[in-house]
């Protein structure tokens, strides 16, 4: 069931303000009072229409796209349902960005829980002060000495666009434990162009996807039509085709530009189970693991491999004698009463 999100400007929220965070289904006819008191509360930006709950500059954007595709608003087809997917992110998603390592810990573990089964991330990155294209033909990876930085990285989940911004000066990857995460085996990250965030995550913060659990919507996508397999309609109906999906998104993340990444997530999010159910898993497999690593240096790979396996050989080393010299003094203390 999709929750209904009065407007929440995308700034800082505390880890309280997370776990408080009132939402209301758009079924229950018993929460208006409360609903007038939120609205009280928060009061939209000017260029906020009420009507269609959604930014007048990306409404507008969105009609432009009924007489002309251009490639600087959208890039999307023209269809109807392209339409109801931008209007549907803004009602149901409740944006929340992240600016601070307590924040970053907390939303950590909302990502992480057990429960979950997939989350879609998008990595901005940029080189020599440009936006680098992670998709499509003109996919870059810059070398380790070109790479300015990653700006900004978003998550999506079925009710939430967390926006974690690294240019806050915070450390959310290791004080924010958000590196812990990517490392980690599960969830499902889903990803569009893994190739260069994987290469980039770990050139910048030693971060490996390989060997966690990770779903590539751009290779899926390739190996359907390599292999005649799926339903082209269904995917084109959550607004999945290769002029939108691949279309590189420049710039500096304003509203227009998140509100874009949050259609994008949207559909890489369900478009993840209708992939999983036609795809013929091993030859699926073999190719992500080609692309989470074509762009790593193998011989560096192995360095931090290797490096992590001693640390983890030694810290569970240290355990063991700890836990050794614990029992040794317990038989002591027993001689002692007898």
């Amino acid at each position: 069931m999709y929750l209904h999100v009065k407007y929440q400007s995308p700034t800082h929220y505390s880890s309280r303000d997370i776990a408080q965070v009132k939402v209301s289904s758009t079924d229950d006819d018993n929460n208006n009072n409360d609903d007038d008191n939120d609205a009280e509360e928060n009061i939209p930006p000017e260029n906020w229409d009420d009507d269609d709950d959604v930014y007048l500059d990306a409404k507008e954007n969105l009609s432009q796209t009924d007489s002309a595709n251009s490639a600087e608003n959208y890039d999307s087809a023209d269809s109807s349902a392209v339409k109801s997917l931008s209007l549907q992110t803004c009602v149901n998603v409740h944006y929340i960005k992240i600016e601070d390592a307590e924040s970053s810990r907390s939303v950590k573990d909302f990502l992480s829980d057990s429960k979950r089964e997939c989350v879609a991330v998008y990595c901005h990155i940029t080189s020599d002060n440009q936006e680098v294209p992670t998709t499509g033909d003109n996919r870059e990876v810059p070398t380790s000495g070109d790479i300015q930085d990653i700006t900004d990285i978003l998550f999506f989940t079925d009710d939430y666009f967390h926006h974690f911004d690294l240019k806050s000066g915070i450390d959310v990857m290791e004080e924010g434990n958000l590196a812990d995460f990517f490392n980690s085996k599960s969830p499902v990250k889903i990803f569009h162009g893994i190739s260069t965030p994987s290469a980039v995550l770990f050139k910048k913060y030693g971060i490996i996807l390989d060997g966690t659990d990770v779903f590539d919507t751009q290779i899926a996508m390739e190996l359907i039509k390599d292999l005649g397999e799926g339903d082209l309609n269904q995917l084109e109906a959550l607004g999945f085709t290769s002029d939108r999906m691949d279309s590189d998104i420049e710039g500096s993340l304003d509203d227009l530009r998140i509100q874009r990444i949050k259609e994008k997530c949207h559909t890489m999010f369900y478009s993840y189970k209708l992939f999983d159910s036609w795809l013929e898993k091993k030859k699926y497999k073999k190719r992500v693991y080609d692309a989470v690593n074509q762009d790593i240096d193998a011989t560096r790979l192995r360095e931090v491999r290797n490096d992590r396996k001693k640390k983890a050989k030694s810290l569970s080393s240290n355990i063991d004698q700890n836990q050794q010299q614990g029992g040794q003094g317990k038989k002591k203390n027993k001689g002692r009463k007898k």
